[in-house]
Parts: C-alpha cells; sequence; structure tokens
C-alpha cells in the first residue's frame, strides 16, 4: 500500500457550554474500546486508526488513550497524527487549566505533543513537546520585536515507563507548565484567541504512548509554589557541583540532554561532575516531599 505525506489538522466545535469537564475514557462516560474517532467529540486525523480507547494501562480506572505508530503513513516532519477533541465551548487562554496525566513507554522514537489551539485559524495557543530524548519544550515567543514564536527548553524531564501528570495554565499575563506538580516554566501567551481544540499527536515515528485523566478546568490553577526548594552550586563548574535542598534528599539522577542517565560519584550533597563533557545537563533530585529539576552547566 502506498505511503502518503499527512497535510492538514482537523477542526470542528459545538457550543454546548460547560465549565470543568474530566475525560478517563471510562465505558461510564460513553466510550467504547477501539478507535477514538468519532466518539464523544474526538477526530483523529484524516480518520486514521491506531489511536485508540485501550485498557492495556490506565492512571485512572481501567481505559485510556492509546497514540500509536500508524503504517499507512510514513514518518511526519511535525506532530500531525493522533487524536482531536474538539470541545464544547471554547476555552479563553488568558483563563483556563488544562492537566492530563501521560506513559510514554519508549525512547528515541516518536516524538508526542499537547497543543491546545484556535482550530478555524490554526493557530496555536499551547504547544507542550515530549521529545524522543526525555525532553520537555514548551512554544514561547522566541524575538519579542517581531512576536515570532519557537519551542524553548524546560526543566522537564520525562522518565521512560512512568506515569507523568502534566499541566498548562493560561492567565493574562502568562502561561505555566507543571510536571508533577512542580513548575517547569512560564512562558509569554503566544496569542490571545480562544481554544477549540485540544490535540495528542506525534509525528509517526513509532512505537505508542498513553493519555488519561484529562481535567479541563478543574484543577487550581496554581498546585505547587513557584519558588524552586533547592539550588544547585556552583553553577557553571568544572569539577564539583552541591545541592542544597530544605528536606532530606533520597536519590539524585544526572541526565544528558539527550535524556541518558549519567552515573557519576556523590558524597551526601556533593556530586562529582568532573568526568561530564562540557555542556548543559539536567539534575533530577528525589527528596521526601518533592521531585525537583534543575538544569547546570559543565564548564
Amino acid at each position: 500500500m502506498r505511503k502518503k505525506i499527512l497535510i492538514g489538522l482537523l477542526g470542528l466545535f459545538s457550543g454546548t457550554a460547560f465549565s470543568q469537564q474530566t475525560i478517563s475514557f471510562e465505558a461510564s462516560e460513553g466510550y467504547s474500546a477501539g478507535n477514538i474517532n468519532g466518539q464523544k467529540g474526538w477526530v483523529t486525523s484524516n480518520g486514521v486508526d491506531q489511536q485508540t480507547v485501550n485498557s492495556e494501562r490506565a492512571s485512572v480506572g481501567t481505559n485510556s488513550l492509546k497514540l500509536k505508530k500508524n503504517n499507512f503513513y510514513c514518518e511526519q516532519r511535525e506532530a500531525v497524527l493522533g487524536a482531536f477533541y474538539n470541545l464544547p465551548s471554547p476555552l479563553v487562554s488568558a483563563n483556563f487549566t488544562v492537566s492530563f496525566d501521560i506513559y510514554l513507554r519508549f525512547r528515541y522514537t516518536s516524538d508526542y505533543e499537547f497543543q491546545a489551539v484556535n482550530s478555524s485559524e490554526n493557530k496555536a495557543v499551547v504547544r507542550a513537546q515530549f521529545t524522543n530524548s526525555g525532553a520537555v519544550k514548551v512554544l514561547d515567543i522566541t524575538d519579542p520585536s517581531s512576536g515570532a514564536t519557537g519551542l524553548a527548553e524546560t526543566a522537564g524531564v520525562w522518565p521512560i515507563a512512568s506515569w507523568k501528570r502534566f499541566k498548562v495554565v493560561g492567565s493574562p499575563t502568562d502561561i505555566k507548565y507543571y510536571l508533577d506538580n512542580v513548575l517547569i516554566y512560564k512562558g509569554t501567551r503566544a496569542n490571545s484567541s480562544g481554544i477549540d481544540q485540544l490535540r495528542f499527536v506525534h509525528n509517526n515515528f513509532g512505537e505508542y504512548a498513553y493519555i488519561d485523566n484529562i481535567k479541563i478546568n478543574n484543577e487550581s490553577s496554581d498546585a505547587a509554589p513557584e519558588q524552586q526548594k533547592i539550588s544547585i552550586y556552583p553553577n557553571p563548574s568544572s569539577d564539583f557541583i552541591t545541592v542544597l535542598s530544605p528536606n532530606k534528599i533520597k536519590n539524585i539522577v544526572i541526565m544528558s540532554g539527550f535524556g541518558k542517565e549519567i552515573k557519576v560519584n556523590a558524597d551526601n550533597n556533593k556530586i562529582d561532575i568532573r568526568n561530564l563533557f562540557p555542556g548543559m545537563y539536567l539534575l533530577n533530585v528525589e527528596t521526601e516531599g518533592r521531585n525537583f529539576t534543575e538544569k547546570f552547566v559543565k564548564k
């Protein structure tokens, strides 16, 4: 069968008003196993299958949305294959909250994205990319003078084979992004368009991911304080870094920019980084209260 490059995106929305909503793809909500296309306001890119309600894995209940490579299409330059949810009524970009659980099984396959868009204008208000190397990037204004936008690095990193909670909060002044209730980025709203569609998409490079427990406007806007509770010094450093935390540190993991875990020697909160190549790294710190991710630079 001939493969095709996918062109274009979908989007319509109805006018039924709502204030809060939770979607966990359960039978009690009216969902059935199989293709998500046509179910409860969901559509897929060109009606493709393999974006399904599935009981293989769930963070809440028994079902989730499974996003999977479609063999009819080749790899895409952008994340355009997946499932699109047409909101019953638009969200105001200056005052909204959307959160969901995401489970990514493999590295170095597809990039997965969450997008909150105005489908009639084909404009993204929110774009969060879970890269195949383990990083999390988000849409921000990269050139204030021209208004140009691009994907910005965040402090977030996702581990394989683990559910993570992702939340986006829109306000009149900014958009905040949280991973497991930890603020990983605060950026400028790319535009002020209303949001009528939520998209969970990938670039079709391979394997699969799961989405569950979507909440729209029914979580507190700031579930965790913005102020970080750990600090790293010196930063940058050429030999050692020290991690300061008011809570007891249980575990420290260093990740490269490609999402690869790196073994290092640690003596209490002092870490030997002399064997690392120069560059930027992510430091994930597990404490008794919370997990934190911070960037540091090896000189």
